[in-house]
């Protein structure tokens, strides 16, 4: 496998955008702690389509003939050795090739398709009629989640898994906002337990204290050999705007709310 130099500074802002996204319990959270990218979009969109994932297969035919004739998929572009498939809307597309000699086809496992449904069961009860087998009928992602899925694989293998939203009768969902189900350190009175809390959010809690400092004031970042590649200083990549707001009146624990499960439930402002 070819492998290539990664810049430690991709990996430093990552690891600050994870931290505060450890911190994200409420769409209030998103506005205010998340910060506009360094840089702006550069893509300006061409004509015919806008993005496309590509992947190969050992059976071509196959693999065109049931995303067709089975599933359904209208396509932008077809011939003998390409076939780049789309939705009566083109919402999407994701292409297929024969893999080229010589070459491996790609793993069934590197990439799943996922589509977001209206009505996950009648969605999997029609493909079912179609003859396709499922892996998994439809369930929530986690207990008590209102997060619906069930999967189901193309000829060369590739998971193409359905989503739905399935909220009871009478609880409507906020548009716009979708919940997640996530385990956290809490005390018996709510509160985190910070014994419990990651290194890294550790860091990110101390900033809302400006007499604190960062415990872990570097992030050591290691090529595949395991040696240092290089250091970068965590506040360099805060005052690149990745800080949370400083307040030291806002504590975490406000923004925690403890379940029946013990489980915490956190909301993504933008989905």
């Amino acid at each position: 496998m070819v492998t290539h130099y990664v810049n430690p500074r991709y990996r430093a802002y990552g690891k600050a955008r994870i931290d505060i996204a450890k911190r994200l319990h409420n769409p209030e959270d998103w506005e205010r702690l998340w910060r506009t990218p360094l840089n702006t979009f550069p893509f300006k969109w061409g004509q015919c389509w806008k993005h496309c994932v590509e992947y190969q297969v050992d059976d071509f035919a196959a693999e065109v003939g049931f995303l067709i004739d089975i599933l359904g998929l209208p396509v932008i572009a077809f011939d003998a050795d390409y076939a780049m498939f789309t939705s009566p809307d083109e919402d999407f597309t994701f292409a297929v090739i024969p893999t080229p000699d010589g070459k491996q086809s790609t793993l069934p496992e590197t990439i799943r398709l996922q589509f977001m449904v209206a009505d996950i069961f009648d969605t999997t009860e029609e493909l079912q009629t179609r003859g396709i087998v499922f892996e998994g009928q439809p369930e929530p992602i986690a207990e008590d989640s209102s997060l619906f899925i069930s999967s189901f694989r193309t000829p060369h293998g590739i998971p193409i898994e359905l989503w739905a939203v399935v909220e009871p009768e009478g609880n409507e969902i906020e548009p716009g906002v979708v919940a997640y189900e996530a385990s956290s350190p809490v005390t018996e009175s709510g509160a985190i337990d910070n014994d419990e809390v990651s290194e890294s959010e550790n860091a990110v809690q101390s900033q809302n204290d400006p007499e604190s400092r960062f415990e872990t004031n570097k992030l050591d970042d290691e090529d595949q050999s395991g040696e240092v590649q290089s250091e970068v200083e965590y506040e360099d990549i805060l005052d690149d705007g990745y800080s949370t707001d400083g307040n030291p009146d806002d504590k975490d624990e406000d923004h925690w709310r403890k379940d029946q499960t013990g489980k915490q439930e956190w909301f993504r402002g933008k989905v």
